[in-house]
């Protein structure tokens, strides 16, 4: 009978000792899935230019009309909010030389458009980011994947500008969209840092 309760009392104590080990390999699962919260998210778009010529006319760099993102299934358009950080070549409200007679500024991010496609035939649709200038432009959404069309300022007596479109996030990790350096109109799906490891 004594040795019935010691069975008994050891079988008991191995059963709790899985139970215990099945807790701790779901708390392990759990751990695994939660993962994905610790991805990057890719929220900003940032267009550098990468031309180094002074055209004289204040609108040196890349110059920009409409800058369209569209992500999911519904492919709708989504708004950023949008900042410059303008190069050498552009007038801007501070900064006039060959500008001045006409007073012109070329540095107003407003001009951009999100939800529509714009191919800004007049200079004055347009934002010039400068010789070495940088916009940047900020969303909610994660831009890892979506599709992105560019519309850029290229009149027919104009060369067309090179510049680098990255997405990046809020702490400066980026990636490089394809093709690189753009030139002209940019077109293309925006990467994941899967596609980005894979190359």
């Amino acid at each position: 009978m004594f040795q019935l309760k010691n069975v008994l009392v050891l079988a008991a104590g191995a059963l709790f000792a899985a139970g215990l080990s099945a807790c701790d390999s779901d708390d392990d699962d759990d751990d695994a899935d939660g993962g994905d919260d610790d991805a990057p998210v890719y929220s900003v778009l940032k267009i550098t230019d990468l031309d180094k010529t002074d055209d004289n006319d204040g609108t040196s760099g890349a110059d920009f009309c409409s800058i369209q993102i569209k992500c999911g299934a519904d492919g709708k358009a989504v708004s950023g909010t949008a900042s410059l950080k303008v190069g050498t070549g552009v007038c801007t409200e501070t900064v006039k030389t060959h500008c001045e007679t006409s007073g012109n500024r070329y540095d107003d991010v407003s001009r951009l458009k999100f939800d529509e496609s714009n191919k800004c035939e007049k200079a004055l649709d347009v934002v010039s980011i400068g010789i070495d200038g940088v916009l940047t432009v900020t969303y909610q959404d994660n831009l890892a994947g979506c599709d992105a069309v560019i519309d850029e300022y290229t009149p027919a007596n104009k060369d067309k500008e090179k510049y680098q479109v990255e997405i990046c996030t809020a702490d400066g990790k980026c990636l490089t969209a394809k093709p690189n350096p753009a030139t002209g109109g940019f077109s293309a799906k925006l990467p994941t840092a899967a596609a980005a490891d894979a190359e």
